[in-house]
């Protein structure tokens, strides 16, 4: 993943490595962050992962 530097101007928006939207029916209804991993782009995909668990329940 590049860095972006235009999603810092998304206003009302904070997007940081990390973190993901969830996202049902096509509508954000909230987000995870994750932290501790050696990068943020690992946290991610602990965070993905968890949420794709969660939902396809």
């Amino acid at each position: 993943m590049e860095p972006n530097p235009s999603l810092a101007d998304i206003p009302g928006y904070l997007v940081l490595a990390g973190s993901a939207p969830i996202n049902v029916d096509g509508v954000v209804v909230g987000a995870v962050g994750v932290g501790g991993a050696p990068s943020g782009l690992t946290d991610e995909k602990c965070g993905t992962d968890a949420i794709a668990t969660v939902l396809d329940r």
